[in-house]
């Protein structure tokens, strides 16, 4: 009876010890990858710093297309401006001006100013002109739209830079816009006959006009 329990006992081990061989055997198969093409995976590479922090600034600067945004205004990059004399401008005129929140640029003409009608919203102002035979319309505004995907179509070589005039026509209104101080203007020109006043036929009107423009006010 001994004797069958000790040969019991050890044919438990020996199963024991089969079973311990067959796990380690287990264990030493290398990874396979999730295609079953029996390659260990591969750790991605690690992310440099450079690429850490370009990938923080993208998300930091990230909008959603079609939001909006008051854009800062450069107060300091305004003063630098010549300055057009408020006094000219009818009283109205002059009572909007401390409560324009950008630069308002208009023309130095005395003759152009007179007859001046402002009118404003919280981040806009618009100025109407109407000199002899013509009429010249400026509008400013900082609130910013975002389209991403318009801008990138835009090749760089292409793209406007800050201060720099694009004109552009469109049924007989000969337009110029730009971006300064932070903030986007639209300067229009139209004339009672657009086919052959000259202000309207050729650019050199608009594009004087842009240039003389200085600021006449707004505030901080």
């Amino acid at each position: 009876m001994k004797r069958a329990v000790a040969l019991l006992a050890i044919g438990l081990i020996a199963a024991g010890c089969g079973d311990s061989e067959e796990r380690a055997g287990a264990s030493a198969q290398p990874t396979v990858g999730p295609t079953g093409g029996g390659e260990p995976v591969a750790e991605p590479p690690a992310s440099t710093p450079d690429e850490v922090a370009r990938e923080r600034e993208a998300k930091r600067t990230w909008r959603e297309p079609g939001s909006t945004e008051v854009s800062a205004i450069d107060w300091s990059a305004a003063s630098t401006r010549p300055r057009v004399d408020p006094a000219v401008l009818p009283e109205a005129a002059r009572a909007l001006l401390p409560h324009i929140t950008l630069p308002v640029l208009l023309p130095p003409d005395p003759a152009m100013l007179r007859g001046a009608v402002l009118t404003r919203g919280e981040t806009w102002y618009a100025a109407s002109l109407h000199p002899e035979g013509h009429h010249v319309a400026i509008h400013g505004s900082r609130l910013a739209v975002h389209h991403p995907d318009l801008a990138n179509s835009i090749p760089e070589d292409r793209r406007r830079r800050p201060g720099e005039p694009e004109l552009t026509r469109t049924h007989g209104i000969v337009s110029v816009s730009f971006d300064v101080f932070g903030a986007s203007y639209v300067l229009d020109v139209e004339c009672a006959a657009p086919t052959t006043d000259t202000r309207c036929t050729e650019d050199a009107y608009a594009l004087s006009v842009f240039e003389g423009l200085g600021v006449a006010g707004g505030a901080e």
